[in-house]
């Protein structure tokens, strides 16, 4: 993250205090506009990382892989609650 991405973090994080002890639609407006712009400060990091990461993979083949592994997500199985006859079931036991 970029230095000037921490500093905006930090006057981000007084804005809210400031907020939270003075609650008023002016110290909010305040504070959603930092929010706001660090948020897409952030944005622009992560993409510029990424496109830092997914360039030295020219150099690093293996490199790929691990990106992979970093950027892979598990997706949960939501099992079925109800059986045919309208009875919630008991266990998880053959209700794949």
């Amino acid at each position: 993250m970029s230095p000037e991405t921490m500093n905006m973090l930090k006057i981000r994080n007084k804005a809210w205090k400031k907020f939270e002890i003075y609650r008023s639609i002016g110290n909010y407006n305040a504070y959603k506009k930092i929010r706001n712009k660090v948020n897409r400060m952030i944005r622009v990091d992560q993409k510029n990382y990424r496109k830092k990461t997914i360039g030295s993979f020219k150099d690093k083949f293996y490199a790929v892989y691990g990106y992979m592994r970093r950027t892979q997500t598990v997706k949960v199985q939501v099992l079925q609650l109800e059986n045919a006859d309208g009875t919630m079931t008991e266990s998880d036991k053959g209700r794949r």
